[in-house]
C-alpha cells in the first residue's frame, strides 16, 4: 500500500513538474503573432523587394580572442568564432542574396557572461539607448528589413531601440528574427509594432541557442515554407487591378455609402496617377474630402493621405496592407 502511495506521489510530482516546465517555456506565447498574421505579413514581400538583413550580436568582432566556451551565445564555424545572431544573419543574407548590416555600439560590453548580464540589466532598467557606430546610409533603398537580435533580460538589446529610432520605417516590412535561450520573442513583437505603427511588422523565426547546429537547415526550411522563392518570381507583384480592388474593398468596409445611394457621383473610388514604384487610388467622400492611397507595387503597403481642398488641408492618414483587403474577398 505504502509503495503505491509513494509511486502515486512521484507520478504527481513528475506531472506537476512537466506542466510547470511547459507553462514556463510558453508563458510569452500570447505576445506572438498568429500564423494567419505572419502569413499575411510575409505575403506582402514581393518580387522586386530590396532586402536588408540588419542584426545586433555579441560577441563583437572587436574581441577576436574571446574563448568559445565563454557562453551559449557563441558558435564556432570553420574555425571562426561568431555570435549566434551574427551566424543566423549570415545564413539569412546568403540565402536571400540580401545586403548585410551589423548594428554596433560605440560603447563596449563585457565579454564574461555574468558581467555582461549585470551590465545589460542596468542598461535595460534605465532604458539607456547606446549610441551606434554607423548608420545605413541608403535605408530608403530597402523595402524589407530582416531585423535580428538576441534576447537580453526578456527584451531586445537597447541597441535595437537605438536602431529603430534612427530611421523612418513607414511603408516598409520589418521581419523580426531572434536567437534565444528558451523564451523565443518574449514581448518584442508587440513592442516593435507599437514603435513602428506605419510599418508592416512581421514575426519571423526564432532559433534556440542550443540548436544552433541546426540553424541553417531550419532557416532554409522556413524560407521555403513561406514561399520566398515564389515571391521572387513575380507571383506576388501588385497589379493595378489588385490595387483598385483592395482600396475599393477597404473604402466600402470603412465608410458609410448609404448617403450616396441616390447620387453615386458624390462618393467614388478611382485610379489616379501611376509612378514606377506605386499606384495611386483616390477615394472621394460625400463631404468633398479625398483620401489618396499610394499602393507600393512591390509589397502592397499602402500609405494614405487625406486632402480637403476647400480648407487647403493635407495630412497623413496612416497605412494599410493591401493584402488584408484582397484576402477578405476570397
Amino acid at each position: 500500500m505504502k509503495k503505491k502511495i509513494v509511486v502515486g506521489v512521484l507520478l504527481a510530482v513528475i506531472l506537476i513538474a512537466a506542466i510547470g516546465t511547459y507553462m514556463y517555456h510558453h508563458r510569452f506565447d500570447k505576445y506572438e503573432q498568429s500564423e494567419e498574421e505572419q502569413t499575411a505579413g510575409i505575403r506582402a514581400i514581393g518580387k522586386d523587394s530590396r532586402i536588408l538583413v540588419a542584426y545586433f550580436s555579441w560577441p563583437s568582432p572587436d574581441y577576436p580572442d574571446l574563448d568559445a566556451t565563454s557562453g551559449a551565445s557563441n558558435i564556432v564555424k570553420d574555425g571562426q568564432l561568431y555570435g549566434n545572431t551574427e551566424h543566423v544573419a549570415n545564413i539569412l543574407s546568403q540565402n536571400l542574396k540580401a545586403d548585410l548590416f551589423r548594428i554596433e555600439t560605440k560603447r563596449s560590453y563585457p565579454t564574461e557572461p555574468k558581467a555582461l548580464l549585470d551590465d545589460t540589466k542596468v542598461e535595460n532598467t534605465n532604458k539607456t539607448k547606446p549610441e551606434l557606430k554607423s548608420k545605413v546610409e541608403n535605408m530608403d533603398d530597402y523595402d524589407v528589413i530582416f531585423l535580428g537580435y538576441p534576447l537580453w533580460w526578456y527584451d531586445m538589446p537597447m541597441a535595437i531601440y537605438s536602431f529603430l529610432d534612427d530611421y523612418d520605417f513607414s511603408g516598409k516590412t520589418i521581419v523580426l528574427f531572434t536567437t534565444h535561450g528558451g523564451n523565443r520573442f518574449c514581448r518584442t513583437v508587440p513592442t516593435v509594432r507599437k514603435m513602428l505603427p506605419k510599418a508592416n511588422v512581421v514575426q519571423g523565426f526564432a532559433i534556440y541557442d542550443r540548436e544552433m547546429d541546426k540553424a541553417e537547415k531550419n532557416i532554409v526550411e522556413w524560407l521555403k515554407e513561406n514561399d520566398f522563392a515564389e515571391s521572387k518570381d513575380g507571383s506576388n507583384r501588385i497589379t493595378s487591378d489588385m490595387a483598385f480592388e483592395g482600396v475599393n474593398n477597404y473604402c466600402h468596409k470603412e465608410y458609410d455609402w448609404s448617403v450616396a445611394k441616390d447620387n453615386p457621383d458624390i462618393m467614388y473610388v478611382q485610379m489616379g496617377e501611376e509612378t514606377d514604384s506605386a499606384y495611386q487610388v483616390v477615394f472621394r467622400s460625400y463631404t468633398g474630402a479625398f483620401v489618396h492611397f499610394y499602393v507600393n507595387k512591390t509589397n502592397g503597403i499602402t500609405r494614405m493621405v487625406e486632402r480637403v481642398p476647400s480648407l487647403n488641408v493635407e495630412e497623413d492618414a496612416g497605412s494599410i496592407n493591401l493584402f488584408d483587403y484582397l484576402e477578405k474577398q476570397k
